[in-house]
């Protein structure tokens, strides 16, 4: 069995592939279509570390995949990883690789400003309990600019 202890699942919980939530009504749905295309494979990947991002903001915090707020976003990675020919489990060390992988991008996009990002996608998450993937971006991209 692949180590799972950076998802923080429990100890032999494992996690199959599972349905999306959608970045935009439609988006996804069109990039699955286009699969194998490179570009839908490209904006995929991207979806999946923004997702990865909302993982990695919890875990940092202390929330645990087993957790409802993360588990959405761990079995969304899941689902992303079976369709891009991954794998479908996280019993198969490729989709545990693959999905650590993203949790060190993801990472590396919200402490590249000092963690300012991740400050903010931390209180959105604390205040809200759930983010899109739109959201999360937005959040990463930084504050409104004020008119």
């Amino acid at each position: 069995m692949a180590d799972t202890s950076m998802l923080g699942l429990p100890e032999g919980q494992v996690v199959n592939s599972a349905g999306l939530t959608k970045l935009t009504d439609g988006l996804i749905d069109g990039w699955i279509k286009a699969l194998p295309d490179q570009e839908a494979r490209k904006m995929l990947e991207a979806y999946a570390v923004m997702t990865a991002a909302g993982v990695e903001a919890e875990l940092r915090r202390g929330v645990s995949a087993e957790d409802v707020r993360c588990r959405g976003d761990l079995l969304n990675l899941v689902g992303l990883a079976h369709l891009l020919g991954v794998g479908s489990s996280t019993e198969d060390p490729a989709v545990t690789t693959w999905i650590r992988a993203l949790c060190v991008r993801a990472w590396g996009f919200l402490r590249q400003d000092g963690k300012a990002a991740w400050d903010r996608v931390t209180s959105a998450l604390t205040e809200r309990r759930s983010l899109s993937g739109d959201e999360v971006k937005a959040l990463v991209a930084g504050p409104p600019k004020s008119a």
